[in-house]
């Protein structure tokens, strides 16, 4: 993999360098450029890389995840922000995780709307699940009951879909499903 003008031959060499940077730097700083460029190279193998890049990338920090432990946020240009795993990154998407993440851009765009809807001309909502206060550009809109997942896995199984038939095509940087034979 070529991660700022340097070909990394194994993950343990990519993982080695990202955990530097992830263990060199303070929490809740902004990373130098050097540091943010090796990030956005290795942030485009990202299986989720468009709904993550969104409208454009301002830079990385590194705070705490859900899980306690340090990781890597990026902030877009419009003041939303996301964490992303590095792991991810380094390993080839499936094609059932190509064709999961199809899934997710082709509505995206209903997502995307449903937010607008929620939030109408409020500057924030209340969370109705963590009952805190959630501003428009800050929060993420997900399947919650039924989860994306199980919305996929009914799909697959109601239309008798057979993964290995799915042809994903490219278009402008997102992935869309382009044939399923049926």
């Amino acid at each position: 993999m070529k991660i700022n003008n340097k070909i990394y031959n194994t993950k343990s060499e990519i993982i080695n360098l990202i955990r530097k940077i992830l263990n060199s730097n303070k929490k809740e700083a902004w990373l130098n450029d050097k540091d943010s460029k090796i990030l956005l190279d290795l942030l485009k193998n990202h299986p989720s890389y468009t709904l993550k890049k969104g409208c454009g990338i301002k830079g990385f920090q590194i705070r705490k995840t859900q899980y306690g432990k340090n990781g890597f946020v990026l902030y877009r240009t419009d003041g939303s922000y996301t964490d992303f795993s590095y792991l991810q990154c380094i390993s080839n998407p499936t094609l059932l995780t190509k064709i999961k993440q199809a899934c997710r851009t082709a509505i995206s765009e209903e997502i995307i709307k449903f937010k607008i809807k929620s939030f109408g001309s409020k500057q924030t909502i209340k969370c109705a699940i963590s009952k805190t206060n959630l501003s428009f550009n800050n929060c993420h809109v997900d399947h919650y009951n039924p989860s994306f997942k199980n919305i996929f896995n009914k799909w697959i199984k109601d239309k008798n879909i057979i993964i290995e038939d799915i042809t994903i095509l490219k278009i402008m940087k997102k992935e869309y499903i382009s044939q399923i034979k049926i």
